[in-house]
């Protein structure tokens, strides 16, 4: 991964804040929406796009998109910084490779003891039920 040219290729639309700041929210166009193609990087290898495509499902649009918005401080510069750090963990997130899980295999004495408490179960709930008089004709 090359930050530097991931930086590069980030398209930023800028527009008005919600939040605090008076008649300055309604003036200035504060918040930042950052939309990074993944398929059209040049910034990264074809191994790590498609690790990218499938670890961050979610967060990538149909188009192939990563788009981020900031809309934290009152200051446009602050929050495009602030939509590049969050892209540039985003992408370190994505990039990482899951470990394999290890089946375990139960040890036999843990089954035996699972079976052994089953019988103990079983017999409790035999010696529990009526005895029924045997049949008779008269």
């Amino acid at each position: 991964m090359q930050p530097a040219t991931i930086l590069s290729e980030i398209k930023y639309r800028f527009s008005t804040s919600s939040g605090k700041g008076g008649q300055h929210v309604n003036k200035v166009n504060t918040k930042v929406l950052a939309c990074w193609s993944v398929l059209a990087s040049k910034g990264l290898t074809e191994e790590e796009k498609t690790l990218l495509l499938a670890n961050l499902k979610k967060e990538i649009s149909a188009l192939g998109e990563i788009c981020i918005t900031s809309q934290r401080t009152r200051s446009q510069l602050k929050n495009k910084q602030d939509t590049q750090e969050k892209l540039l963990d985003l992408i370190q997130k994505g990039l990482v490779v899951p470990k394999k899980r290890k089946k375990t295999k139960i040890p036999k004495a843990i089954k035996d003891e699972i079976k052994r408490k089953k019988r103990l179960k079983a017999s409790l709930k035999e010696s529990r039920k009526k005895i029924q008089p045997p049949y008779s004709d008269d």
